[in-house]
């Protein structure tokens, strides 16, 4: 306090009775969502007080349950199927997520949202060793079954678990730095609105296997782990759902007048945030090329990844020495990372991999970034921490230490336009006048395998900001 201004010291001395107060949010729909059912939930944000988007959480109670039983007689044959919690908890359980302000949409709703959470998530803990905080709050690590689903009484024969989960890192409207306090008495009423992914982001694990031994799910009943499990049929529910966040009330009316000599000077105050547009296609090879279309006011990065799809195989073996996995649709055991004690492991319906691809590079207007061909995993991992300006330590080491668990569990190829992450410099590309076109090429690699061909969903997401401009009587408007 001593060492600001003077003049700023008192102003600040003159706001009283600040008090702040975290509240509960019920939805206005459904209090459960899941895999089969209902799957939107609708909540609405305060209206009359201050908001720390930063402190909004999500919290609900996952509940899995698995219909395919051990086969043989009295279950002799001891293959049952259970179903986990995916890594990441609520994040992993979400297709889509989106911000509207009285009617008017602050982003446009991307869908894989899972995927984008996972992707970000794992470039910027690609230079950290240690996931501690991670774990605890998120539940990163994806665990192995136990008897009466880890104590909560439920009955074994349900071959599902059961968690209270908190998610707290939201992506977009609520995530943004500046400012991460709103007031709600500006703005139309808020409402944010989360839809359910499907069945396939459930990992599972055979009984009497490891958390991540593969499991035959092929087209061949014989040779199947469990003749009744194709890689469906798990399910799973987020049941008692409910928002909270924490608001600032402020008595005295100096903070009124600042804001309203504010609008008055200006006529209007403008709120920068992130949005996401996605573009998705499917490829046979791992030569490819993605394009979409984005018109925004600043474009700061590009990513592009792809996710397995490949046909599933009749052996009793992985359906490709390249992939470890089956098509990111089913559900399947949990793809453990090479060689490593602290990655843990990731589910297939978010592991994203690079086999066969050789050289890359990505567009804008035909305008390539960079001006050379990417190529090798080696190279792709140092954009990847760039975009994120992350710094690689050589006493801490990375997550991502091996190509070979890069190329399995983790690739993705990402381009920075913008100079900082200050999202208030607006300082990318501006794209707000034309319709323009993104893409990603992508070439394969000399001396690719079979097992590194297979066919694959791409992925083009783009990571641009938007503006909400807000006016006398919660008059809004949205710069995208």
């Amino acid at each position: 306090m001593e060492n600001l201004p003077s003049s700023l010291r008192y102003y600040v001395s003159q706001i009283e009775n600040v008090q702040k107060v975290r509240v509960k949010l019920q939805s206005l729909n459904q209090t459960s969502i899941g895999s089969s059912g209902a799957s939107q939930l609708r909540c609405a944000m305060p209206v009359s007080s201050v908001l720390n988007m930063h402190s909004l959480a999500f919290h609900a109670q996952y509940n899995s349950t698995s219909p395919h039983a051990a086969t043989g007689t009295d279950g002799s044959d001891n293959n049952a199927i259970y179903a986990l919690c995916p890594r990441m908890g609520i994040q992993s359980c979400i297709e889509r997520l989106q911000w509207t302000a009285g009617g008017i949409s602050l982003d446009s709703g991307t869908s894989n949202y899972n995927l984008i959470a996972n992707m970000k998530t794992d470039i910027c803990e690609s230079s950290s060793k240690y996931m501690t905080d991670t774990r605890v709050l998120n539940n990163a690590t994806i665990s192995g079954w136990k008897s009466n689903a880890e104590g909560s009484g439920i009955a074994d024969s349900v071959r599902g678990v059961r968690k209270d989960l908190v998610m707290t890192n939201f992506l977009g409207w609520s995530a943004s730095d500046a400012p991460s306090h709103r007031d709600a008495s500006l703005f139309p009423e808020m409402f944010v609105e989360i839809t359910a992914a499907g069945a396939h982001v459930i990992p599972v694990q055979g009984q009497g296997k490891n958390v991540g031994d593969f499991i035959n799910i092929g087209a061949d009943a014989a040779v199947r782990f469990n003749s009744d499990f194709t890689g469906t049929g798990c399910n799973y529910t987020l049941d008692g759902c409910y928002f909270s966040i924490e608001t600032l009330s402020i008595g005295s009316g100096l903070y009124d007048g600042v804001v309203e000599s504010l609008l008055e000077q200006r006529g209007s105050l403008d709120v920068p945030y992130s949005t996401w547009v996605s573009v998705s296609s499917p490829s046979d090879s791992p030569g490819t090329s993605i394009r979409g279309a984005v018109s925004t006011i600043c474009l700061n990065k590009l990513y592009a990844t792809m996710l397995n799809n490949a046909t599933p195989g009749a052996g009793a073996i992985p359906p490709s020495t390249g992939a470890q996995y089956y098509p990111y649709q089913l559900q399947q055991a949990p793809v453990n990372a090479p060689d490593s004690t602290t990655y843990a492991c990731t589910q297939a319906a978010h592991a994203r991999f690079g086999s066969g691809c050789g050289s890359h590079q990505f567009r804008v207007n035909s305008a390539p970034s960079p001006l050379y061909l990417i190529s090798g995993n080696a190279e792709t991992f140092m954009m990847v921490q760039a975009g994120e300006d992350r710094q690689y330590s050589k006493s801490e080491g990375g997550l991502v230490g091996s190509q070979e668990m890069f190329e399995k569990v983790s690739w993705n190829a990402t381009t920075s336009y913008a100079l900082t992450n200050n999202l208030r410099s607006l300082d990318a590309l501006n794209l707000q006048s034309i319709n323009s076109q993104v893409e990603w090429n992508s070439s394969q690699k000399t001396g690719a395998t079979s097992a590194e061909l297979g066919k694959r969903q791409v992925y083009l997401f783009a990571e641009c900001t938007s503006l909400a401009r807000v006016g006398m009587s919660r008059a809004l408007a949205v710069v995208k």
